[in-house]
């Protein structure tokens, strides 16, 4: 059976993609640049509303 992963930018693009069935979200933000690790406030308040589970991508932030 397909496992449906929606990777998201932020916290509305995971909820939204809960809402319709998605089995687990890869959350990072800047989407646009290939993606980056969320900050924590964000992890957390994902973790708060999002009742699926959540894997959180690590790639550093160059300055």
């Amino acid at each position: 059976m397909p496992i449906y992963e929606a990777c998201v930018g932020d916290l509305e693009q995971a909820k939204r993609a809960a809402a319709p069935g998605a089995d687990r979200i890869e959350l990072c933000t800047v989407l646009a640049e290939g993606g980056i690790t969320p900050s924590p406030g964000v992890i957390v308040l994902a973790k708060r509303v999002v009742k699926i589970p959540i894997h959180v991508i690590i790639r550093p932030r160059w300055l």
